[in-house]
């Protein structure tokens, strides 16, 4: 089932207006120049009125917190465009922010910090069930809430297994592996869709083994059992391959005799600006030509993600004067 593109001709023509209001390359470029955190401020209460509303003093945080608002914001606007059928599918493309507010609610269990105001904002709207993740103390406390979610079963696999240390980095990755192949199966005989997701999955699963390598010192059979199950562009032997190389160079010369040959480089830096670059890419084909609503919606959140995760990266930059010559470059425009 998806989205029908003339039930809903007018779906595009408001995306593609949401999306002309938003920060723009020069923008993010004139930010990138600034070399305090006030005046990065600034540019940004000045070049867009969503995020007037930063106090001059603003840090990471609360701006994190604007940006999750535009979020919310584009939410609720496009589900007033769609019927009950198309809101379920519609639910399941958001449910990556339902997933992000648990992970951030794991992190919380062990951490200081007793609230989390970037839960709270998405409970307290789109995610009502999830009430009270953004101040949980104990384990027990965030199973009361947990228990009437698609996510059960997953979490208490980890969280009940006294026998076996899971870390933080194995729970995300399952979830993350949950949506990934629900959205993907989804799509059905939408091609453009199964690309976008496709060549995410496969970028996924690149960067899961070459983290599970060189950080947790997973055995090829575990990473084998970790990564997404799902072959898009990668064939299997290729998938393989690149679990069983030794380090970056091995796998950047197994990835250069594959599709994604012009993205391979042996930084693993420069390898991740390159794959969001291509996604980006995608995103943008896809949200100019494609006439299909559900694929301009996946773009259009996609796009958003992608460009907001770039405007903390130069703050965070500008707070702590990294390199601009080097921040510019991962900049996904």
């Amino acid at each position: 089932m998806s989205i029908s593109a003339i039930k809903y001709p007018s779906i595009n023509a408001k995306l593609k207006g949401m999306y002309a209001k938003r920060l723009k390359n020069d923008d993010l470029q004139d930010l990138a120049k600034q070399n305090n955190l006030k005046s990065a401020v600034a540019i940004l209460k000045n070049k867009s009125s969503s995020l007037n509303v930063l106090s001059e003093d603003a840090d990471r945080e609360q701006i994190e917190k604007v940006l999750n608002g535009e979020i919310i914001y584009d939410i609720e606007k496009i589900v007033k465009y769609l019927d009950k059928n198309d809101t379920q599918i519609f639910n399941l493309l958001i449910s990556k922010y339902e997933i992000r507010c648990i992970k951030m609610a794991i992190k919380l269990l062990y951490s200081k910090n007793e609230y989390d105001e970037n839960i709270k904002i998405w409970t307290n709207t789109i995610f009502t069930d999830l009430k009270g993740l953004e101040s949980i103390k104990s384990i027990d406390e965030f199973f009361k809430i947990i228990n009437n979610t698609k996510y059960k079963k997953i979490l208490k696999k980890y969280f009940e297994n006294k026998d076996t240390e899971y870390s933080i980095f194995e729970i995300e990755n399952e979830l993350d592996k949950m949506y990934l192949k629900s959205i993907y199966n989804s799509a059905g005989n939408n091609k453009n869709l199964k690309k976008m997701i496709g060549a995410k999955i496969d970028f996924t699963n690149i960067l899961w083994i070459y983290r599970m390598k060189k950080y947790y010192n997973f055995s090829e059979d575990k990473i084998e059992k970790s990564i997404i199950d799902i072959n898009y562009a990668l064939k299997k032997n290729q998938i393989l391959s690149l679990v069983k190389a030794k380090n970056i160079e091995e796998l950047n010369e197994i990835l250069k005799k594959t599709v994604y040959s012009n993205i391979a480089t042996d930084d693993i830096y420069e390898l991740e600006c390159n794959m969001k670059k291509y996604l980006h890419g995608l995103y943008i084909k896809n949200f100019k030509s494609n006439l299909l609503s559900i694929n301009c919606i996946y773009s259009y959140l996609n796009l958003v993600e992608l460009e907001n995760k770039d405007i903390i990266s130069i703050i965070e930059a500008v707070r702590y004067g990294i390199d601009k010559e080097k921040l510019l470059k991962k900049l996904i425009n």
